[in-house]
């Protein structure tokens, strides 16, 4: 993608980020202005109706051999761990295998990573609407975009921490997060020997890199060795959005690098089909719910309940 190609983004765009609490969904709609899909936030009206769980995806895009899902993570230089919730990475295998079982051939989850700001970039959270869309978009610096079984593998060895999170103002859950190193993110992004490098780290008994839980899957389950990357610079990004005193207003993000990892299609194919047949033990051996396997187990349930005879 050159740096003479320039996209606008459609001018909503602007209207829905507000403040610091509002970066991912920046990044969502720069996500959609390059690989298309619709930005959902909360509006993605889930097939589920047995299980107690919200599923909400950043991104959704409908393709003809099915729904890609895209989660965006975003966070500053100065928080060097994003944070990736554990139920999250449940939620999107349980859409993943929906699909699957709907007759989809090739869903897909990729997790989408960007990384903005500097070591000096301080107070953000303090400007205003506009001057901070406009300094966020002077900040950004790469993005990182890996398939969910590179993220398990990248979660395996991640610390896991338990945080307060504001749910809604009944009070406060607990939820417990992955937290990547940001310097996986940087190699995965900068280098393309990068998941040999994490593997070999893996491997060593006395790694510092191991945080999580074991990483107990077979060459089959991840099948992380087969995936290869593709390394864009976007270009040149306009935005229009509206300015009480200036009224019509274009910000512009300058050129920066985006690293895909991704599957061919036969590779992407073959590890589509273990999965499906395996996901209960690999969910298990990862410490993961298998919320699709909950789901046929209590529908199963339910029906002996209905037709006991």
């Amino acid at each position: 993608m050159g740096d003479k190609k320039k996209l606008v983004v459609r001018p909503r765009f602007i209207s829905e980020v507000t403040s610091i609490d509002d970066v991912s969904k920046f990044f969502s709609f720069f996500h959609t202005s390059v690989y298309r899909g619709e930005v959902m936030f909360g509006n993605y009206d889930s097939e589920n109706l047995t299980l107690n769980r919200d599923f909400r995806p950043d991104i959704v895009k409908k393709t003809p051999y099915g729904l890609e899902y895209t989660e965006i993570k975003a966070n500053s230089t100065n928080g060097s761990m994003p944070h990736c919730g554990i139920n999250q990475i449940e939620n999107y295998c349980y859409l993943l295998l929906n699909r699957l079982d709907r007759g989809d051939e090739f869903p897909s989850v990729d997790y989408s990573f960007f990384r903005y700001g500097y070591n000096y970039t301080r107070y953000l959270h303090k400007l205003r609407r506009n001057k901070f869309i406009e300094k966020l978009s002077d900040l950004v610096r790469f993005g990182t975009i890996l398939p969910i079984n590179l993220m398990f593998f990248i979660c395996s060895l991640s610390r896991i921490k338990t945080k307060n999170h504001e749910k809604s103002e009944s009070g406060m859950d607990f939820v417990d997060y992955f937290m990547p190193r940001g310097s996986m993110i940087t190699l995965l992004n900068q280098n393309k020997h990068a998941v040999s490098e994490l593997i070999k780290r893996a491997s060593e008994d006395n790694s510092n890199i191991k945080y999580g839980f074991k990483d107990n899957l077979s060459i089959d389950d991840r099948l992380i060795e087969d995936l290869s990357l593709k390394k864009l610079r976007c270009g040149k990004i306009n935005y229009e959005g509206v300015s009480v005193v200036c009224g019509k207003k274009t910000h512009t993000i300058n050129p920066f690098p985006v690293t895909r990892w991704s599957f061919s299609k036969d590779d992407y194919k073959r590890w589509l089909n273990h999965f499906s047949k395996n996901h209960k033990r690999i969910l298990d051996n990862l410490g993961l719910e298998d919320l699709f396997h909950k789901q046929k187990e209590l529908s199963e349930q339910r029906e002996k309940l209905d037709d006991p005879f």
